[in-house]
């Protein structure tokens, strides 16, 4: 999906959106008005300082709208999205969201809030799956959060082990197997210490997952939810704290490298979105395919 900031040429789609009888049930808002009356706002909201537009798109078609307001004290922007009529059921609203946050995170780090409607089940869920917590809920209104994050590295030790295989559960993307082993095979794997590098992923004291670095400057990440702010954190922490291993024509770069599953298409996204340039595609040869 691209994602970009929203001009003058979706004023008219927007309208149409929002006139939408069902995105008109989940709004709080019911105000109605003229096309003229929302010219003037949508162009306010364009040199709006405070207030960030960002438009998602597939295959050059609008997919929908998600609205970040920043409160007068800098400290939370709220979120609202609202989507394509012609795009609903499709899954998209939860990219639209997920790829959306990591556009703002770019211009900003603030703490994300979210009011939605308790009969509106499909935007709790996708809500819920970019990381927002329930606070609050008073009468048809929920109160959704995304604190800040605080991005904290710690190195991995024996006493992680439970930890580590939890974090196996989360796994939505995998590389070298997909079947879970043994809590005694993960137990003499993490003893053995496998990794030049282990480290754990953790927003304040909540974990969000590891990573590691191998001898041949590889880099293996298992996060379940990446965001774009983490892994920026992520890559900023490896340069500031390690150096590549020398390198060996043909078997060993002179660079860091990261690993990525084919499937995993929203760090693949974040990655380039960053500046990391894409360098080859791995196959498994499966024997008797010919």
């Amino acid at each position: 999906m691209l994602i970009r900031e929203a001009d003058m040429g979706d004023c008219e789609f927007i309208f149409k959106w929002r006139n939408d009888p069902l995105s008109q049930k989940m709004f709080f808002d019911k105000t109605s008005f003229s096309y003229e009356q929302h010219i003037e706002w949508f162009k306010k909201s364009l040199d709006n300082s405070s207030r960030y537009l960002f438009i998602g798109e597939v295959a050059n078609k609008r997919v929908g709208i998600c609205r970040f307001d920043i409160n007068k004290e800098d400290t939370k922007a709220e979120v609202s999205i609202n989507i394509n009529p012609g795009m609903r059921g499709t899954g998209l609203g939860k990219t639209l969201l997920q790829f959306a946050i990591h556009a703002f995170d770019k211009e900003k780090q603030s703490i994300l809030t979210a009011q939605i409607k308790s009969t509106n089940k499909a935007s709790q869920i996708i809500f819920k799956n970019a990381g927002f917590l329930e606070v609050s809920k008073k009468d048809e209104t929920i109160q959704f959060e995304r604190p800040l994050q605080d991005i904290i590295f710690k190195e991995v030790t024996n006493n992680d082990i439970n930890l580590l295989y939890e974090l196996l559960d989360n796994r939505n993307h995998s590389i070298s197997h997909k079947d879970r082993p043994t809590f005694s095979e993960h137990e003499n794997f993490v003893k053995s210490k496998p990794y030049k590098h282990w480290y754990l992923i953790y927003n304040g004291d909540f974990p969000l997952g590891s990573f590691y670095i191998q001898n041949d400057n590889s880099i293996g990440l298992n996060i379940s939810k990446p965001t774009f702010f983490v892994v920026k954190r992520l890559i900023s922490f490896i340069y500031d704290e390690f150096e590549p291993n020398d390198a060996i024509p043909s078997k060993i770069p002179s660079y860091f490298f990261m690993n990525v599953a084919e499937a995993n298409e929203t760090l693949s996204a974040i990655l380039k979105e960053i500046g990391c340039m894409p360098i080859q595609l791995s196959f498994k040869l499966n024997k008797g395919v010919l």
